[in-house]
């Protein structure tokens, strides 16, 4: 079974970003900024309900 290596083209695109930060600062930022803001405007799920108790309320252990 082939698997597909990424480690070139995340290499790739970290020496991309790197380029981007050390020359065009602002524009990194921005890029930075509005994946940031991306990020924060999902959805966050709501938790899940707890689960129901299999012993009733109204056990006790006399």
């Amino acid at each position: 079974m082939d698997v597909p290596s990424y480690g070139f083209s995340i290499t790739f695109a970290v020496h991309l970003v790197a380029s981007l930060i050390s020359k065009r600062p602002y524009i990194a930022v921005a890029i930075a900024a509005v994946l940031l803001g991306m990020l924060l405007l999902k959805p966050i799920p709501p938790p899940p309900s707890p689960p129901t108790p299999s012993v009733p309320a109204t056990w006790s252990s006399k």
